[in-house]
This record gives C-alpha cells, sequence and structure tokens, in this order.
C-alpha cells in the first residue's frame, strides 16, 4: 500500500464520540464550562447519565 491509500482508509473511519473529560482536556475548559454550554447548543449525545461529544462537531461549533 502507498502512503496516499493509507491515508484514505484513515481518514475514512468514523469518529468516535468521546466523554466530557476529553473535551475538557482538548479545549483546556472546565467541566462546568462544558456543561454551560451544552446549555448554549453544544453538540452531544446523552448515553445513560454521560454526554459525549465528536471533537469535530464541537470545533465547529465554536466557530460559529
Amino acid at each position: 500500500m502507498t502512503q496516499d491509500k493509507n491515508e484514505s482508509i484513515i481518514t475514512s473511519m468514523p469518529e468516535k464520540y468521546v466523554p466530557i473529560k476529553v473535551v475538557c482536556q482538548h479545549f483546556d475548559i472546565s467541566e462546568t464550562t462544558v456543561r454551560k454550554l451544552i446549555k448554549k447548543g453544544l453538540p452531544q449525545i446523552k448515553v445513560g447519565i454521560e454526554y459525549r461529544f465528536k471533537i469535530s462537531e464541537a470545533e465547529e461549533w465554536f466557530k460559529k
């Protein structure tokens, strides 16, 4: 396989949902801030009692 094919395989993999702590680390913000942003429309899903996020969706939301 060439490098181009490897890159396309990696980029075609679906993005995983991550827990709130990963979002906090990625954006260097507190969990309290993330919870406030959820109320303002930060994209997320709820799995049981936990919120899950796609980093790319959160990044797009912050750009708006």
